[in-house]
């Protein structure tokens, strides 16, 4: 195994990893995702649990400050963690240094894992989020920000669908706050100005659009007519004047 995986012979001497369950796991993941890549994902996530045990015992991190909003709906629970930590309603700043700074240890995932996109989970006191890189540094702003919604939501639960979806919400919530779109953006917002408000909070083009909509912001018709924008623009499938480099 040394000599095949290149590793020292050591490695494969050390004490058992953390087995992660599928029932604490909560998995941002296509359905495209196969069980290997899953396992994959699971398993460099118990690696980096030691490699955090290792740090931790010889630096000074930060205690982790994180409330339990479970109850709480999602679009509240979203606002609440804004509170708690001071943020207002303007943009955030770099997600993975904030969430650093609160006590949340944050790690990338291997290529061979990278199809799960992100996932989050407790280890005793101490949350972890492990994200890949594979997509536009806006989505995986993103994928931070519904991580956190994992952790502050469904701390004692298990997995379940309905999470993902409540996730999603927080972190629309959470990167675009409905008081910074009504603050930013005039009724009915034209694409030019819904690109400014996305440059300004981070966040993909489409995520703007679909943000403004949902809060009432932006009417059917326009939600449509913006799409259909963005599409002919190439941000349907990714972010042509995005950030240059992910946090």
């Amino acid at each position: 195994l040394a000599g095949a995986l290149s590793f020292p012979v050591g490695f494969f001497r050390l004490s058992d990893c953390v087995d992660l369950s599928d029932a604490e796991v909560n998995f941002r993941a296509g359905r495209a995702t196969t069980a290997i890549q899953r396992r994959a994902a699971k398993a460099a996530g118990a690696l980096a649990m030691d490699l955090a045990a290792w740090i931790t015992q010889r630096f000074s991190l930060r205690t982790p400050d994180l409330p339990d909003l479970s109850g709480h709906d999602p679009r509240t629970a979203a606002r609440l963690l804004r509170e708690a930590w001071g943020l207002g309603a303007g943009p955030l700043p770099n997600l993975v240094q904030l969430s650093e700074f609160h006590g949340i240890r944050v790690f990338s995932l291997p290529a061979l894992a990278e199809e799960v996109d992100a996932y989050s989970v407790w280890q005793g006191d101490t949350p972890f989020v492990f994200l890949a890189r594979r997509k536009t540094p806006e989505r995986s702003r993103f994928d931070v920000a519904h991580e956190l919604g994992h952790l502050t939501l469904h701390r004692n639960e298990d997995v379940a669908a309905v999470h993902e979806r409540e996730a999603d919400i927080f972190a629309s919530e959470f990167l675009m706050p409905r008081a910074a779109i009504i603050g930013h953006l005039p009724r009915n917002p034209s694409v030019d100005e819904l690109m400014e408000f996305k440059t300004a909070f981070r966040v993909s083009a489409m995520a703007a659009t679909y943000t403004s909509h949902k809060v009432g912001w932006l009417t059917d018709w326009g939600y449509r007519q913006n799409c259909a924008e963005l599409e002919r623009r190439g941000y349907r499938l990714g972010e042509p004047e995005g950030m240059s480099a992910h946090e």
